[in-house]
């Protein structure tokens, strides 16, 4: 999109998920564009994880829930759009507390306890 001509406070040399997430945090309405897709996204997505395994909770992480509340909020709503609605009404979607760490501290929780069996 930016070589397309919008404007934008990104540049093409240096985007990454922190730079989109701390430009939309900021105000620039392409970054704030993209999240709102990406949320979009990944709303469909946990809809259809709640549909099928109908979890108590959906923990998201990773660089682009760096966003925080910007994003979940936009997520829990397009999941309501998309989820079996009974499914939906009984999970919860919260950040991880663990932040960029989370798949490492888990793979390591794995090992643990494949050790300990």
């Amino acid at each position: 999109r930016l070589e397309a001509g919008e404007t934008s406070s990104l540049s093409n040399s240096d985007i990454t998920t922190e730079v989109v997430v701390r430009s939309a945090l900021e105000g620039d309405e392409l970054a704030c564009s993209v999240l709102d897709e990406a949320a979009s996204y990944l709303g469909m997505g946990v809809a259809n994880i709640i549909s099928i395994l109908n979890p108590q909770v959906v923990v998201l992480g990773g660089g682009l829930m760096n966003a925080g509340e910007y994003l979940l909020e936009r997520i829990r709503q397009e999941t309501k759009l998309w989820a079996q609605p009974l499914a939906a009404e009984q999970c919860r979607i919260e950040l991880t507390r663990l932040g960029d760490d989370a798949g490492l501290l888990g793979a390591a929780r794995l090992v643990f306890l494949s050790q300990n069996k």
